[in-house]
């Protein structure tokens, strides 16, 4: 997607327009507006941290709180013509997604993308029935290829807690 928009929108923010929101992936100055570059978004993510407490007796409970919920980004199944184009991929890669920098986010983080319980099944992903989706181990974090965008390499996150 190219086009024109405002100033005031700047690489790695999302915004709407109708129905459809869209995220920057670059832009450029000509005259009084900009003109950008970016993607529509496809799907709607929450990202969780891992987090362990230990109570009197030394019991440690493992819990991952949400960091960020609902977060429009660009996600893409990783396929064979992609590992053909894409020589930086991970052998265990099956999700890519395009995420803004502000969110929060860390290396094994759990990333729940929103989809139906059959949906996330046909795909060979582990359904989290609490954040409605399938869950994905983050892998990889590169903030190198665009300025204010993250590209996460995921694979399937098959932890059990």
């Amino acid at each position: 997607m190219k086009g024109w928009i405002y100033p005031s929108i700047s690489s790695g923010e999302t915004f709407t327009e109708g129905s459809d929101t869209y995220l920057v992936f670059s832009q450029r100055a000509r005259g009084d507006a900009y003109f950008f570059s970016g993607r529509k978004t496809n799907c709607e993510v929450s990202i969780l941290e891992r987090t362990e407490t230990t109570d009197d007796e030394g019991v440690v409970t493992v819990s991952w709180p949400p960091t960020t919920t609902d977060e429009p980004v660009c996600g893409e199944i990783v396929t064979s013509a992609l590992r053909q184009t894409e020589p930086g991929l991970l052998d265990t890669t099956v999700r890519l997604y395009y995420i803004p920098s502000s969110v929060e986010v860390a290396l094994l983080s759990r990333l729940v993308h929103e989809m139906t319980q059959k949906w996330a099944v046909d795909m060979g992903a582990i359904y989290d029935p609490i954040y409605l989706g399938a869950r994905y181990k983050v892998d990889s974090i590169d903030d190198l290829i665009l300025t204010g965008v993250k590209r996460l390499q995921c694979s399937n996150d098959e932890r059990g807690d």
